[in-house]
């Protein structure tokens, strides 16, 4: 063998080497990694608190800088009652109407209780005014009832005053919406069958057959004028007409609550007969649902938040506009009962909440692929 041939011999031997040494450190290096990974897993598992699913948290909200969860299973459904001039088209362009009426049903299926919200249309908070792609953009603050008067389609709209009421309740989920145009209280109350109210007060200002203690079916006209009427009926607020609007809802909700359950196809027949009318993203089958739980459910009443009304000018158009300032300590005190809410600290979590009956090993096989 001459000498060329033993030399590149010993560098080919010595390259073998090299490589067999350095892979040698890297499977040690990987084997570390692994072992560290899986010790870590183990540790991570060994600090898991495994709760059964009905105890784990259902939902988490911030309210004035406080933060809150919920155990209960609840689904919550926004009702909103828009002015005459919404869904109109100017010169082929869109302009939704004035959020006026604006009621939250909560269902709570765990207690098996609902409560109604009213949300005062007057108030302050930050409203996204909506670009033309439908997407968020400056958000002054001002009332309520004007975030559904942006957006290019009625879903946009909606859209807008849904997530709206969520971002004032603490970034609560909301299941589902049914607007209506208020000039359609007529067709509301007919397909009702006629709504049964009785009066705490004397508000034959309105009517002359609404006189306190009287309990009355309304008429198309009465129940319109009862819920829309507000400019020459005592002060003039919506706070008044606010309360006026409660007694509508009591009669309303307990008329739906005694037809329903004694015709199981009432709600679906309620629900056809306006489904021309209204704007919304729940089906005849979720309404029917509603319908049965509200209709077996304990009522916990028609709630409504703490706060001052006072006259200011706007920022947006310098004019006089009533201003509903909410009182947040109140929004969590509502939901509270209702919710079932509790206060924790967040960063105060150490411990991972892992669901029952969760496999281990699939997760600790996640970990090692890192």
């Amino acid at each position: 063998m001459n000498k060329k041939k033993i030399v590149i011999n010993c560098i080919g031997l010595a390259v073998c080497i090299v490589l067999a040494v350095v892979f040698g450190v890297l499977m040690k290096a990987q084997a570390k990694k692994e072992t560290e990974i899986v010790k870590e897993a183990q540790v991570r598992a060994e600090n898991r608190v495994v709760v059964p699913a009905d105890k784990l948290p259902r939902g988490e909200l911030e309210i004035d800088d406080e933060y809150y969860r919920y155990f209960d299973q609840v689904e919550t459904y926004l009702f909103v009652g828009t002015d005459n001039n919404g869904y109109e088209e100017e010169d082929g362009e869109y302009h939704g109407g004035m959020a006026d009426f604006l009621m939250l049903l909560v269902l709570n299926k765990t207690k098996e209780k609902y409560a109604l919200i009213q949300i005062d249309r007057d108030t302050m908070m930050k409203v996204p005014i909506l670009r033309e792609n439908g997407e968020e953009g400056t958000a002054p603050v001002q009332q309520l009832c004007i975030s559904h008067y942006y957006g290019s389609n009625a879903r946009e709209s909606d859209t807008n005053t849904v997530n709206c009421v969520s971002r004032l309740l603490g970034g609560l989920d909301i299941d589902g919406y049914y607007v209506l145009n208020m000039k359609y209280i007529k067709q509301l109350n007919k397909a009702a069958g006629g709504v049964t109210v009785t009066f705490d007060e004397d508000l034959t200002e309105i009517d002359p057959a609404f006189k306190e203690g009287e309990t009355v079916t309304l008429t198309g006209d009465q129940a319109e004028a009862l819920v829309r009427s507000r400019m020459g009926v005592g002060e003039g607020t919506n706070e008044e007409r606010m309360a006026r609007q409660k007694i509508f809802l009591n009669g309303f909700f307990e008329t739906v609550r005694g037809k329903s359950a004694d015709d199981g196809e009432f709600i679906n027949t309620f629900y056809r007969s306006m489904m021309d009318m209204a704007s919304t993203n729940l089906s005849s089958g979720i309404a029917a649902n509603i319908a049965n739980q509200v209709a077996n459910y304990e009522d916990m009443g028609v709630l409504k938040f703490d706060g001052e009304h006072k006259e200011e000018v706007s920022t947006t158009d310098n004019l006089l506009h009533m201003q509903f300032i909410v009182d947040k300590a109140s929004i969590a005190k509502t939901l509270t009962p209702v919710l079932g809410l509790e206060t924790y600290e967040p960063d105060e979590e150490d411990e991972d909440y892992v669901e029952e009956d969760e496999d281990e090993d699939l997760d600790e096989e996640d970990d090692t692929e890192e």
